[in-house]
């Protein structure tokens, strides 16, 4: 679910250009990380709330303030869109190389 809900988070944020919500799958900071790089401006916490509590919201911000600081980015506003210039749609890609595998 997580792959499909990227894809059409990249989608609508390149389609629109408006604040998009990604929604989907996050359990740590580095899926809220995918979720803003691909054009979300805010991140849904639902299902890891219910399984692990509201403490892994702490963790989360913890883990995304740690990450944004490593990389040197003064915030979240940053990151948002960050990998859509290098994102390609499947027909685009170039299938032609091919590698066999030698034992």
């Amino acid at each position: 679910m997580k792959a499909v809900a990227l894809c059409l988070t990249a989608e609508i944020a390149n389609a629109t250009g408006l604040p998009v919500l990604g929604v989907g799958g996050v359990v740590s900071w580095r899926e809220a990380v995918e979720y803003l790089t691909v054009g979300a401006h805010a991140v849904q916490v639902c299902s890891a709330v219910m399984w692990e509590g509201f403490d892994i919201i702490k963790k989360l911000t913890r883990g995304l303030e740690e990450y944004l600081e490593r990389k040197q980015f003064l915030g979240p506003a940053e990151i948002v869109g960050k990998a859509l210039l290098s994102l390609r749609r499947f027909p685009d890609l170039n299938l032609s190389p091919q590698m066999v595998a030698f034992v």
